[in-house]
Protein backbone atom coordinates (compact mmCIF):
# COMPACT_ATOMS: atom_id res chain seq x y z
CA UNK A 1 0.00 0.00 0.00
CA UNK A 2 2.88 2.27 0.86
CA UNK A 3 4.50 1.49 -2.33
CA UNK A 4 1.28 1.66 -4.28
CA UNK A 5 1.20 5.96 -2.59
CA UNK A 6 4.81 6.21 -3.00
CA UNK A 7 4.35 5.53 -6.88
CA UNK A 8 1.81 8.01 -7.56
CA UNK A 9 3.27 10.11 -5.75
CA UNK A 10 6.63 10.10 -7.72
CA UNK A 11 4.61 10.12 -10.80
CA UNK A 12 1.99 13.05 -9.89
CA UNK A 13 5.61 15.36 -9.46
CA UNK A 14 6.95 15.22 -12.89
CA UNK A 15 3.06 16.38 -14.45
CA UNK A 16 2.96 19.21 -11.94
CA UNK A 17 6.51 20.29 -13.64
CA UNK A 18 4.95 19.76 -16.72
CA UNK A 19 1.95 22.05 -16.24
CA UNK A 20 4.01 24.97 -14.32
CA UNK A 21 6.25 24.78 -17.19
CA UNK A 22 3.36 24.86 -19.66
CA UNK A 23 1.88 27.76 -17.49
CA UNK A 24 5.19 29.27 -17.55
CA UNK A 25 5.75 29.09 -20.89
CA UNK A 26 1.74 30.63 -21.71
CA UNK A 27 2.25 33.72 -20.36
CA UNK A 28 5.43 33.89 -21.94
CA UNK A 29 3.95 34.22 -25.18
CA UNK A 30 1.02 35.72 -24.11
CA UNK A 31 0.03 39.20 -26.28
CA UNK A 32 0.84 42.10 -24.83
CA UNK A 33 -2.69 43.55 -25.38
CA UNK A 34 -3.98 40.22 -22.89
CA UNK A 35 -1.83 41.05 -20.21
CA UNK A 36 -3.09 43.33 -16.97
CA UNK A 37 -2.62 47.09 -18.03
CA UNK A 38 -0.98 49.72 -15.56
CA UNK A 39 -3.96 51.60 -13.91
CA UNK A 40 -3.86 55.22 -15.58
CA UNK A 41 -2.34 58.41 -13.80
CA UNK A 42 -4.49 60.83 -11.67
CA UNK A 43 -3.46 63.38 -14.36
CA UNK A 44 -4.73 61.16 -16.78
CA UNK A 45 -8.42 60.02 -15.44
CA UNK A 46 -8.73 64.38 -15.03
CA UNK A 47 -8.07 64.99 -18.58
CA UNK A 48 -10.53 61.73 -19.73
CA UNK A 49 -13.33 63.14 -17.60
CA UNK A 50 -12.58 66.57 -18.68
CA UNK A 51 -13.10 65.64 -22.26
CA UNK A 52 -16.11 63.65 -21.36
CA UNK A 53 -17.87 66.52 -19.93
CA UNK A 54 -16.48 69.17 -22.88
CA UNK A 55 -18.47 70.37 -25.98
CA UNK A 56 -16.48 71.92 -28.48
CA UNK A 57 -17.34 74.57 -30.14
CA UNK A 58 -15.84 77.16 -32.71
CA UNK A 59 -15.92 80.61 -32.94
CA UNK A 60 -15.19 82.97 -35.86
CA UNK A 61 -12.86 86.13 -36.01
CA UNK A 62 -14.94 89.22 -34.07
CA UNK A 63 -17.69 86.93 -32.52
CA UNK A 64 -18.33 87.33 -28.97
CA UNK A 65 -17.75 84.07 -26.83
CA UNK A 66 -19.08 85.38 -23.65
CA UNK A 67 -20.70 88.74 -22.36
CA UNK A 68 -19.75 90.68 -19.55
CA UNK A 69 -22.59 90.34 -16.49
CA UNK A 70 -24.01 87.29 -18.21
CA UNK A 71 -24.56 84.46 -15.67
CA UNK A 72 -21.39 82.57 -15.59
CA UNK A 73 -22.98 78.99 -15.91
CA UNK A 74 -19.74 77.20 -18.43
CA UNK A 75 -15.74 77.34 -17.52
CA UNK A 76 -13.90 77.44 -21.11
CA UNK A 77 -9.94 76.27 -22.29
CA UNK A 78 -9.27 77.44 -25.73
CA UNK A 79 -8.22 74.45 -28.33
CA UNK A 80 -7.02 76.58 -30.88
CA UNK A 81 -7.06 80.47 -31.98
CA UNK A 82 -6.30 83.68 -29.94
CA UNK A 83 -8.88 85.41 -27.63
CA UNK A 84 -8.90 89.42 -25.92
CA UNK A 85 -10.52 89.69 -22.38
CA UNK A 86 -12.47 92.77 -22.53
CA UNK A 87 -13.70 95.23 -20.05
CA UNK A 88 -15.78 98.53 -20.63
CA UNK A 89 -14.78 101.38 -18.14
CA UNK A 90 -17.50 103.89 -17.22
CA UNK A 91 -16.63 106.26 -19.58
CA UNK A 92 -17.03 104.35 -22.58
CA UNK A 93 -13.09 103.10 -22.88
CA UNK A 94 -12.10 99.53 -23.53
CA UNK A 95 -9.87 98.05 -21.00
CA UNK A 96 -8.28 94.42 -21.99
CA UNK A 97 -7.37 92.45 -19.58
CA UNK A 98 -5.58 89.63 -20.93
CA UNK A 99 -5.00 87.61 -24.06
CA UNK A 100 -5.85 83.51 -24.20
CA UNK A 101 -3.99 81.00 -26.41
CA UNK A 102 -4.37 77.47 -27.11
CA UNK A 103 -4.53 75.54 -23.27
CA UNK A 104 -5.80 78.65 -21.57
CA UNK A 105 -8.48 78.18 -18.93
CA UNK A 106 -10.98 80.99 -18.72
CA UNK A 107 -14.08 82.13 -16.45
CA UNK A 108 -13.15 80.01 -13.58
CA UNK A 109 -13.04 82.43 -10.96
CA UNK A 110 -16.58 83.62 -11.60
CA UNK A 111 -19.34 82.97 -9.06
CA UNK A 112 -22.58 84.42 -10.25
CA UNK A 113 -21.56 86.19 -13.68
CA UNK A 114 -18.88 87.26 -15.74
CA UNK A 115 -16.83 89.97 -15.13
CA UNK A 116 -15.19 90.87 -18.61
CA UNK A 117 -15.95 89.81 -21.94
CA UNK A 118 -14.33 87.52 -24.24
CA UNK A 119 -13.68 87.82 -27.54
CA UNK A 120 -12.52 86.16 -30.31
CA UNK A 121 -9.30 87.72 -32.10
CA UNK A 122 -8.81 85.16 -34.64
CA UNK A 123 -11.18 81.88 -35.40
CA UNK A 124 -11.28 79.83 -32.76
CA UNK A 125 -11.86 76.67 -31.40
CA UNK A 126 -13.23 76.33 -27.68
CA UNK A 127 -13.95 73.60 -25.27
CA UNK A 128 -16.84 74.48 -23.15
CA UNK A 129 -17.91 73.08 -19.62
CA UNK A 130 -21.07 73.09 -17.07
CA UNK A 131 -19.50 74.62 -14.45
CA UNK A 132 -21.85 71.99 -12.24
CA UNK A 133 -20.31 69.31 -13.57
CA UNK A 134 -16.81 70.97 -13.85
CA UNK A 135 -17.26 71.44 -10.01
CA UNK A 136 -18.68 68.17 -9.48
CA UNK A 137 -15.20 66.93 -11.05
CA UNK A 138 -13.27 68.70 -8.75
CA UNK A 139 -15.02 67.48 -5.57
CA UNK A 140 -14.62 63.84 -6.87
CA UNK A 141 -11.00 64.16 -7.46
CA UNK A 142 -8.42 65.63 -5.54
CA UNK A 143 -6.09 65.88 -8.20
CA UNK A 144 -8.57 68.04 -10.29
CA UNK A 145 -9.17 70.42 -7.31
CA UNK A 146 -5.61 71.00 -6.67
CA UNK A 147 -4.80 71.22 -10.44
CA UNK A 148 -7.86 73.87 -10.93
CA UNK A 149 -6.83 75.94 -7.69
CA UNK A 150 -2.93 75.74 -8.71
CA UNK A 151 -4.38 77.42 -12.13
CA UNK A 152 -6.06 80.06 -10.38
CA UNK A 153 -3.36 81.13 -8.48
CA UNK A 154 -0.99 81.39 -11.48
CA UNK A 155 -3.87 83.51 -13.05
CA UNK A 156 -3.88 86.03 -9.94
CA UNK A 157 -0.05 86.17 -9.68
CA UNK A 158 -0.40 87.38 -13.66
CA UNK A 159 -2.92 89.62 -12.78
CA UNK A 160 -1.23 91.23 -10.14
CA UNK A 161 2.30 91.61 -12.46
CA UNK A 162 0.27 93.29 -15.00
CA UNK A 163 -1.29 95.69 -12.33
CA UNK A 164 3.04 96.76 -11.40
CA UNK A 165 3.60 96.93 -15.23
CA UNK A 166 0.77 99.21 -15.78
CA UNK A 167 1.95 101.25 -12.59
CA UNK A 168 5.28 101.43 -12.42
CA UNK A 169 7.13 100.90 -16.31
CA UNK A 170 7.79 102.72 -18.79
CA UNK A 171 6.18 102.62 -21.93
CA UNK A 172 9.66 101.28 -23.67
CA UNK A 173 9.35 98.54 -20.36
CA UNK A 174 5.78 97.64 -20.96
CA UNK A 175 6.21 96.97 -24.39
CA UNK A 176 9.59 95.02 -24.10
CA UNK A 177 7.97 92.62 -21.14
CA UNK A 178 5.09 92.18 -23.18
CA UNK A 179 6.91 91.08 -26.27
CA UNK A 180 8.77 88.32 -23.99
CA UNK A 181 5.81 87.07 -22.32
CA UNK A 182 4.42 86.88 -25.76
CA UNK A 183 7.73 84.52 -26.86
CA UNK A 184 7.50 82.14 -23.72
CA UNK A 185 3.85 81.49 -23.74
CA UNK A 186 4.33 80.47 -27.54
CA UNK A 187 7.74 78.72 -26.85
CA UNK A 188 9.21 80.32 -29.85
CA UNK A 189 13.05 80.50 -30.10
CA UNK A 190 14.33 82.60 -32.85
CA UNK A 191 11.39 81.37 -35.08
CA UNK A 192 8.79 84.37 -35.47
CA UNK A 193 6.47 84.59 -32.88
CA UNK A 194 2.69 84.93 -33.42
CA UNK A 195 0.72 88.17 -32.28
CA UNK A 196 -2.45 87.25 -33.23
CA UNK A 197 -3.62 90.76 -31.68
CA UNK A 198 -3.78 94.48 -33.59
CA UNK A 199 -1.60 97.21 -32.77
CA UNK A 200 -4.85 98.69 -30.84
CA UNK A 201 -5.41 95.30 -28.55
CA UNK A 202 -1.53 95.68 -27.69
CA UNK A 203 -2.24 99.26 -26.85
CA UNK A 204 -5.49 98.76 -24.94
CA UNK A 205 -3.66 95.97 -22.64
CA UNK A 206 -0.71 98.29 -21.52
CA UNK A 207 -2.76 101.27 -21.10
CA UNK A 208 -0.53 103.33 -23.99
CA UNK A 209 -1.57 105.20 -26.76
CA UNK A 210 -1.26 103.25 -30.58
CA UNK A 211 0.76 105.19 -32.13
CA UNK A 212 3.11 105.07 -28.96
CA UNK A 213 3.09 100.84 -29.68
CA UNK A 214 4.10 101.66 -33.49
CA UNK A 215 6.62 104.28 -32.87
CA UNK A 216 8.49 101.73 -30.32
CA UNK A 217 8.24 98.52 -32.54
CA UNK A 218 9.68 100.64 -35.32
CA UNK A 219 12.54 101.90 -33.23
CA UNK A 220 13.57 97.96 -31.77
CA UNK A 221 13.36 97.23 -35.62
CA UNK A 222 15.38 99.89 -36.37
CA UNK A 223 17.98 98.79 -33.55
CA UNK A 224 17.63 95.10 -34.95
CA UNK A 225 16.47 94.03 -31.36
CA UNK A 226 13.69 92.60 -32.58
CA UNK A 227 12.60 91.94 -36.65
CA UNK A 228 9.12 92.15 -37.90
CA UNK A 229 8.30 89.72 -40.98
CA UNK A 230 4.43 90.65 -41.39
CA UNK A 231 2.08 92.60 -39.51
CA UNK A 232 1.25 89.49 -37.05
CA UNK A 233 4.71 88.18 -36.11
CA UNK A 234 7.98 89.32 -34.47
CA UNK A 235 11.76 87.90 -34.07
CA UNK A 236 13.62 88.36 -31.18
CA UNK A 237 17.83 88.75 -32.85
CA UNK A 238 18.60 89.73 -29.54
CA UNK A 239 17.04 88.75 -26.18
CA UNK A 240 19.88 90.15 -23.62
CA UNK A 241 19.16 93.83 -24.77
CA UNK A 242 15.07 93.08 -24.96
CA UNK A 243 15.64 91.96 -21.38
CA UNK A 244 17.52 94.47 -19.97
CA UNK A 245 14.69 97.09 -21.51
CA UNK A 246 12.07 94.81 -19.90
CA UNK A 247 13.57 95.83 -16.63
CA UNK A 248 14.31 99.29 -17.06
CA UNK A 249 17.96 98.88 -17.65
CA UNK A 250 18.39 100.94 -20.74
Amino acid sequence: MALALATRQEFAQPRASANSAGQRRATAIRPDYLRSLDAPAPADLVDIELHRIGTSVTFARGRLVIEEANPADHIFRVESGALRVVRQLPDGRRCITNFLMAGDYFGLAESAAYKASVEAITDARIVRYQRSAFDRLCERSPHAGRRFLDLLGRQLSAAQDRLVLLGQNSALERLAAFLLSMAERTASGTSPVALPMDRSDIADYLGLRIETVSRILTALRRRKIIGLPNFHSFVINDRDALEMMAEGEE
